[in-house]
């Protein structure tokens, strides 16, 4: 006697497949089946699907679905879409299976849909209080520039790392490996953040690496005949020459040097306290503590000093707000400044502000071959490392954490001869009393002429100036 075809699973020749009873079926087709796809399982009349959420195991009927190789097919998809739901951080219960006992238990996630807009002003909002001015500043240009005008409007969840990839390739191929490198730190901030949040639990930057840097260039000092020549160049901008006097003989950062006060200073010891620094028209105190220190003044670094000393020791003193190293806080201070901008007698700036109205002019005047304020600094360093000054005491003049930043950048002005102290450091270079050059201050409104000195041969007997810039 015929039996009629049950729906449901059966076995046959050792595996499980799906029956459907002819006479449900709506042509003369021959009875489907079909191998079970991995997580989909047969459950009386109906479909349901199996997966791991939250390292729970969850098990939901399709409802609706007959049982047939088509719907089987069905499930199979929806629970590879779940699955890829959930690795990306994206699976929301409810709308999947709205009618579930799980929804009270893991309920909606409301950040699902967060574009990169909403990512970006939350993570800079934290950057903000964070980090120093100048890092916030640089972060945003970045994000201004180059990450909202390509990826603002896009929800996190929706990125992949073959578009970054190709972002990277096609857009941001004119910006150097550093820039670029830096743009993904946004980026891998932004995504850290999605995956804390649950709007997704992977970051298409992992599979993504940092691109090789070139080699560092060696520092580019100037010489001693350059020096000269820039300091005894005629100028009415006569606080930038003996600031950049200074700055030679001294080794400070010109983001130091537009900070620092007469409050700073001990002419009698021979010795400045290195506190602050000034930073896109923000005082803060230094970036690390190694960074604040006690310089010890070599002769000339003395004497631009006692030079500038009647130009602004005397001033009323200022009120400067002073940002914490931690950039949370605040303190004021009530100081004389140093150096003043010759033109507004008022503090400069910035670095930036040296560099574009002062420095860039006055170098073109000079007929000295271009290179940034700072390079002071790695002229500093290479004459004392030719001179075969101890490291150790080098480091602790400029503010470096260890010698190794010296091995890496000035190798080859290394000496291994050692010696020690600020006034050896003046013989050994071969600069004394006489160095800087005496100014003459009768010209109104005309250039500042430099006088006769054992180093600067600048002749202003005859010489007719020209007009300053």
């Amino acid at each position: 006697m015929a039996t009629s075809c049950t729906t449901g699973a059966q076995l046959m020749n050792g595996r499980k497949v799906v029956t459907t009873d002819k006479s449900t079926s709506t042509s003369s087709a021959k009875s489907t089946e079909a191998e079970l796809p991995e997580g989909v399982q047969v459950h009386g009349a109906t479909i349901r699907i199996d997966f791991r959420y939250r390292g729970v195991r969850c098990r939901e009927t399709l409802k609706g679905l007959r049982v047939t190789n088509a719907n089987i097919k069905f499930a199979e998809k929806k629970r590879a879409a779940i699955l890829f739901e959930i690795g990306r951080g994206i699976f929301d219960y409810a709308s999947h299976f709205p009618d579930s006992n799980r929804c009270s238990q893991f309920g909606s996630n409301p950040h699902r849909d967060r574009t990169v807009d909403q990512a970006l002003d939350l993570w800079l909002s934290v950057k903000k209080i964070r980090t120093a001015q100048s890092t916030y500043v640089n972060y945003k240009s970045k994000v201004e520039n180059h990450i909202r005008p390509r990826w603002g409007s896009h929800k996190l969840a929706s990125i992949t790392k073959t578009e970054i990839e190709k972002w990277i390739a096609l857009d941001l191929i004119a910006l150097s490996n550093k820039t670029i490198n830096e743009i993904m730190i946004i980026l891998r901030g932004i995504f850290k953040d999605a995956k804390a949040d649950n709007v997704r639990y992977d970051s298409p930057l992992d599979a993504i690496d940092n691109l090789p840097l070139g080699d560092r260039e060696d520092p580019d000092p100037f010489t001693l005949t350059e020096i000269e020549t820039i300091l005894s160049t005629p100028t009415k901008r006569v606080q930038e020459i003996h600031m950049m006097g200074f700055a030679f003989w001294s080794g400070l950062r010109i983001s130091e040097l537009i900070a620092l006060a007469w409050e700073d200073i001990d002419l009698k010891r021979g010795t400045v306290k290195v506190c602050r620094a000034r930073v896109n028209g923000t005082y803060k105190q230094t970036k690390t503590k190694r960074s604040t220190r006690e310089v010890e003044l070599i002769t000339p670094a003395i004497e631009w000093l006692k030079v500038q000393h009647p130009l602004t020791e005397g001033l009323a003193p200022r009120q400067m707000k002073v940002k914490s190293r931690d950039n949370k806080k605040s303190f004021s201070e009530k100081v004389r400044p140093v150096f003043l901008n010759s033109n507004t007698k008022r503090p400069h700036e910035s670095d930036g502000t040296v560099r574009n109205n002062f420095w860039r002019a006055h170098l073109k005047k000079a007929k000295v071959r271009y290179r940034g304020p700072n390079n002071a600094r790695h002229t500093f360093i290479s004459q004392l490392l030719t001179a075969g000054i101890p490291k150790e005491w080098i480091i602790r003049q400029v503010g470096h954490t260890s010698t190794r930043m010296i091995d890496e950048h000035y190798g080859k002005w290394i000496s291994e001869d050692a010696a020690g102290m600020a006034a050896f450091v003046s013989e050994k270079l071969g600069v004394s009393e006489g160095l800087v050059p005496k100014w003459s201050h009768t010209e109104q409104g005309r250039d500042l002429i430099p006088m006769k000195s054992t180093r600067y041969m600048a002749e202003s007997e005859g010489f007719e100036p020209s007009i300053g810039y």
